[in-house]
């Protein structure tokens, strides 16, 4: 069942919403409620966010609560941003669906055509790439929820910052 509200809805919470009448805050706390010590502060990270060009979002199917624990704990904040967008600001409707695009878009008067969307979801790339985004896939690991699932990216590779290191050259 979570597979397929996954790969359906684009998250189990969505399928749960739908189906189930799920509150999606209540829902979203306890998937959350997780030991954020395991991650460590990675200053080569922040830096090299820091380096590229143009504005910055944090664009996430999780929750700014979320997000904000995970930031905290690979050293870097909300600061290093220039806005952040998640899916509570979406309705609760997730990537890939258009809807998020669309608002993160809209909210920050993002230029598609000079846009680069990072994701390490492979099929939340589509949508970007449909709307005039160039993607960059971090395919970091062998999530069970991809498998069978492919893009062909326009950067890609298995660990952010090789990619950075690889955009910044070219910027």
């Amino acid at each position: 069942m979570q597979r397929q509200y996954y790969l359906s809805y684009g998250s189990t919470l969505a399928g749960m919403v739908r189906h189930h009448g799920v509150d999606p805050h209540v829902f979203s706390d306890f998937v959350h409620d997780i030991d954020y010590g395991v991650l460590r502060p990675h200053r080569a990270l922040r830096e090299k966010i820091a380096q590229l060009p143009g504005r910055k979002f944090l664009f996430t199917n999780a929750t700014l609560s979320h997000a904000g624990k995970v930031l905290d704990g690979l050293g870097l904040s909300f600061d290093d941003f220039d806005g952040s967008f998640d899916v509570e600001m979406a309705d609760w409707t997730p990537k890939p669906a258009a809807l998020p695009y669309e608002r993160i878009t809209k909210a920050f008067d993002i230029d598609p055509a000079r846009a680069v969307f990072f994701e390490d979801t492979a099929k939340n790339l589509e949508t970007a790439k449909q709307m005039g985004w160039a993607t960059c896939w971090i395919a970091a690991d062998d999530d069970a929820r991809q498998a069978g699932l492919t893009y062909e990216a326009d950067l890609k590779g298995q660990a952010i910052e090789p990619v950075l290191d690889q955009l910044l050259k070219v910027v």
